[in-house]
């Protein structure tokens, strides 16, 4: 737990910049108006075919507000990974690692 009360953590990998960016939550409520700012800031025009993957199992996926915000609002594709892929898996662990160890975060 961290020292505000977060249980859980929303980590973002962008492809195009190797960039990673994400937030300590509370609770596992869909993080919709920090993922509106974030992709306001950071969705560049000149992409092409941008697409996001997520968990099929994950609360992110099952959330119609999320892929609504990804898909209507941003002309997103969602990719659905199956849920505990070994390859998918082995890259968040590895990249959740050296999110927290830049930031210090949670």
């Amino acid at each position: 737990m961290g020292i505000h009360g977060e249980t859980c953590y929303l980590l973002l990998h962008d492809h195009a910049t190797e960039r990673l960016d994400g937030v300590c939550r509370q609770s596992k409520a869909p993080p919709i108006a920090w993922l509106k700012k974030w992709l306001m800031k950071n969705v560049k025009d000149h992409v092409k075919d941008p697409c996001v993957f997520m968990d099929q199992g994950g609360e992110l996926y099952r959330s119609k507000a999320i892929r609504d915000l990804f898909e209507k609002e941003f002309g997103y594709k969602i990719q659905v990974t199956g849920t505990g892929a070994i390859l998918k898996t082995g890259l968040l662990k590895a990249l959740t690692k050296r999110w927290t160890r830049q930031s210090g975060r949670c």
